[in-house]
């Protein structure tokens, strides 16, 4: 063992607890759990408050914005939205949807924007209960166009400034070993 990390060829010195596991070994979660301290809120501590500092306007933007989306679409979501149609539809719901008369046509831009908010908000919350504060920012800027969908709505100014210092300061941190997301 060097450094509390096991070497290959060392199993048997050093029986793994994830090796015991009668169905299916999954080494994964040990990892995770063993090294890199990822689990349910386990990353929150009070020397990460600066790496919470830092992701907190991306999850802000992003919970902010979708409740006021469920908000003032909620009765075309429920009611009339493509998802719903999809389940009615392969779930037993064909009666309802024989009886139901649309009066609004589908609005595209809800149909389209729905999946896309639903897989965002998903992913925020699980990255602030499970995944290291630092990853999330570049999970969220990546995996989604909701965020600078989110952006184009708030103040404009405020947003400029703050892509523009987290751009130059990441910049000036990364390039100088110091921590940041």
């Amino acid at each position: 063992m060097v450094n509390g990390i096991i070497l290959p060829g060392q199993n048997e010195i050093y029986q793994q607890t994830w090796c015991n596991y009668k169905l299916l070994p999954i080494p994964y979660s040990y990892v995770q759990d063993k090294y890199w301290n990822v689990g349910f809120f386990k990353y929150y501590q009070l020397k990460q408050i600066p790496n919470f500092l830092l992701a907190l306007p991306i999850i802000c933007l992003i919970l902010l914005q979708s409740y006021y989306f469920f908000k003032y679409n909620w009765h075309y979501i429920v009611h009339h939205s493509m998802f719903v149609k999809f389940l009615l539809r392969n779930f037993g719901g064909n009666n309802y949807l024989r009886r139901q008369k649309y009066a609004v046509e589908s609005k595209f831009e809800i149909d389209f924007a729905f999946p896309c908010i639903l897989h965002a908000l998903a992913l925020t919350i699980f990255c602030i209960i499970f995944v290291h504060i630092q990853v999330t920012t570049r999970m969220l800027c990546s995996a989604s166009p909701v965020i600078y969908w989110f952006s184009n709505q708030v103040n404009k100014r405020f947003i400029k400034y703050y892509y523009l210092c987290y751009f130059y300061v990441g910049t000036i941190m990364f390039c100088n070993f110091l921590p940041w997301t």
